[in-house]
């Protein structure tokens, strides 16, 4: 692989065929997504299997979203660019080697530790659940605890394809895991479903990993096996450094969801349901919006910070910030609008009722009105990650968490689960704004000359 080239690549902001090459990708992960959601309504409903699955997927998302992908994309991109950008592939190469090989390692240890304190992280979290429920629970969250293993090493390789260029693929292969998943169909039942559907995504983890392994060794990419020497030790020190900043950053904000979900989940089993099915649409459009274009932007932005570019960085945050406000606040306000309509046509089949469909449209008129605002926050987000700052992250989403709850907890108290999905939104609205105030606080330090 040529690395002068793929600097090149990303020396401007992403060209159109990339972003439509991530779009096609991104919206054939979402159309899968979207059918083994309707796939799950209508064989289970909110009935126990489905709220098994959607409960250990959650905890799942939850560890993979933290400590095994955004976490990882932020930190090892703009030290794999750094390297890249001297030439240096073989160095660049190294670095991923070892930085996957530490990072599977730990998140092997991760995966232990969860699966020995299951039981009692559902009592908190799913006290809903009872009995035989919380069991298969523990059960199910158990099987699929080696697609946490898969998912990191896939997020190395990610990265790597990402920072040469190679989009189309980086985006597709997440599709593996659901397809995988559905693929089970005929085998689920209303006694062993949760366990097929767990099985399967363990299945696509590790296919995706095998897949990006095998095209990188096709572009001469691929992790290289060499010896470290003390400039690959600093990288690689470097990038756990970055990742463990930015992996707390990720759990306190992946934690406004958590804790949402949780108190949903207290009120009752089919609230939980609930929350999960009226989330599931809003979450999927948020991240194909982050695949298609915020991911992107990092290893711009990181180009841009190593090429000493600095003096026009804060105007590319302004004018893309801008022109998501433009575009996704007007679409954010059409789908409140229309949530009822849209549950209906795709949820009410089989088992979903025109009930069923009521209550979860009421909590998604409230959730979607965030999109605009976390769309944004990413961005800002990136920026941070490019500029290898952490503490920010950090900073912002513990502010946003400690709002959350305070607004949570007497909100689902008084207006139910769509008292839930409103105080998320305020949340991710302070998020947003706290993660802006920090770039605004260091541009003139980090940005001279604006």
């Amino acid at each position: 692989m040529n690395y002068k080239n793929s600097q090149q690549f990303w020396k401007n902001l992403p060209s159109h065929g990339t972003i439509w090459t991530a779009a096609v990708a991104a919206g054939v992960y979402g159309i899968i997504v979207v059918l083994l959601d309707l796939a799950i309504a209508h064989r289970f409903g909110t009935g126990q299997q489905a709220a098994t699955f959607q409960a250990s997927f959650f905890v799942l998302t939850f560890l993979t979203s933290v400590i095994s992908g955004g976490a990882v994309f932020g930190a090892f991109v703009p030290i794999y660019v750094r390297l890249a950008k001297n030439s240096k592939s073989n160095d660049a190469r190294t670095f991923s080697t070892h930085a996957g090989l530490r990072l599977g390692l730990w998140l092997m240890v991760a995966a232990m530790i969860v699966g020995a304190t299951s039981p009692i992280l559902f009592k908190i979290i799913a006290s809903g659940f009872t009995g035989r429920h919380q069991d298969e629970l523990v059960l199910v969250t158990r099987l699929m605890l080696p697609m946490l293993i898969g998912h990191g090493l896939a997020s190395v390789l990610v990265a790597v394809l990402l920072s040469i260029g190679r989009v189309g693929l980086a985006q597709l292969s997440p599709a593996l895991l659901p397809l995988c998943a559905l693929a089970g169909y005929p085998l689920w039942n209303e006694h062993v479903g949760a366990r097929i559907l767990a099985i399967g995504f363990v299945a696509g983890a590790l296919l995706q990993t095998v897949l990006l392994y095998a095209a990188l060794r096709r572009w001469h990419a691929e992790p290289l096996w060499a010896r470290r020497d003390a400039a690959i030790s600093a990288c690689v020190r470097e990038f756990f450094h970055a990742y463990s900043i930015t992996a707390v950053a990720h759990v306190l904000s992946s934690c406004i969801f958590l804790a949402n979900q949780a108190i949903a989940g207290a009120l009752s089993a089919k609230d939980w349901s609930v929350f999960s099915y009226a989330t599931r649409l809003p979450m999927l459009a948020m991240a194909f919006l982050t695949t298609v274009a915020v991911n992107l932007l990092l290893p711009y932005f990181s180009v841009l910070v190593q090429e000493g570019g600095l003096r026009g960085a804060w105007h590319k945050v302004i004018y893309i910030g801008k022109w998501i406000m433009i575009v996704l606040i007007p679409i954010a306000l059409l789908w409140a609008g229309s949530a009822d309509w849209l549950v209906k046509i795709l949820y009410v089949h089989g088992a979903f009722s025109l009930d069923d469909a009521a209550i979860v449209a009421n909590v998604q008129r409230l959730f979607v009105l965030q999109i605009p605002l976390n769309m944004f926050g990413i961005v800002c987000w990136r920026m941070h990650n490019a500029l290898e700052r952490g503490r920010p992250l950090v900073f912002a989403s513990l502010g946003a968490l400690a709002i959350d709850l305070v607004v949570a907890l007497p909100a689902s108290q008084v207006m139910g689960v769509p008292g839930i999905a409103m105080a998320h939104t305020i949340a991710i609205a302070v998020w947003a704004a706290a993660l802006f105030v920090g770039l605004w606080a260091q541009k003139g330090k980090a940005l001279p000359g604006v």
